[in-house]
């Protein structure tokens, strides 16, 4: 397996294995609520990163599309994915935070659609 492969394998995994511990855990009594004012300051911060990963992603794959050289199709590749990771990992935390996965499934398919937009170079 190549190495960028196995950065998205770990990258999807984590996602998914947290996103499955939140759920777990949201399933007990004694699951952590945050107040109503802090579900809005965090839904504040959710949109700022949802801009800042959106954007981000928007540059890095123009700079994908315009590097010749492998190894910065690569490096903006990764770049690219952690920007999807991010929102996910985010969505993640409100959800265990919260209580609802609102913010996770968009974020899990933000980075399937990361992992679409910048594939892995095949070796």
């Amino acid at each position: 397996m190549s190495p960028t492969l196995t950065i998205r394998f770990a990258m999807l995994l984590g996602v998914l294995l947290f996103g499955a511990v939140v759920y777990v855990s949201r399933l007990s009594p004694d699951a952590p609520t945050v107040s109503a004012e802090q579900l809005r300051q965090l839904r504040w911060i959710g949109q700022g990163l949802w801009v800042v990963a959106i954007g981000g992603a928007a540059f890095a794959l123009q700079r994908f599309h315009q590097s010749e050289a492998p190894t910065h199709r690569q490096t903006w590749s990764i770049i690219g994915w952690a920007l999807g990771e991010m929102v996910a990992l985010f969505g993640a935390v409100t959800w265990f935070l919260g209580g609802s996965p609102v913010w996770y499934i968009p974020g899990l398919l933000f980075l399937l659609i990361t992992f679409m937009a910048f594939p892995a170079p095949r070796s």
